[in-house]
């Protein structure tokens, strides 16, 4: 199997949480560490960061859905009423 580039964020966040869950694992058992402690430290932060800022433009995404849904029923309402005037 090749491997492919992430190239969406969901992606991007999906492999670097494999990442981390596979040092952290590695760690615990006291198997072979890929990363040093430096590179880890500064993957964690990132991931932790990256994951916050998906999360908020997320829900930024969806009331901005809400919005254009409640949006489209008020539009849609004007159109009646001004089509039976």
């Amino acid at each position: 199997m090749r491997y492919r580039i992430p190239n969406t964020d969901a992606s991007r966040l999906s492999f670097m949480e494999q990442a981390v869950v596979a040092e952290t694992a590695a760690r615990a058992d006291g198997t072979i560490s890929r990363l040093s402690d430096t590179l880890f430290a500064e993957l964690t932060a990132h991931f932790n960061t990256y994951k916050a800022a998906h999360e908020a433009m997320a829900a930024a995404l969806n009331a901005r859905k809400g919005e254009v849904a409640e949006s489209m029923v008020a539009m849609t309402l004007l159109q009646l009423y001004i089509s039976h005037m």
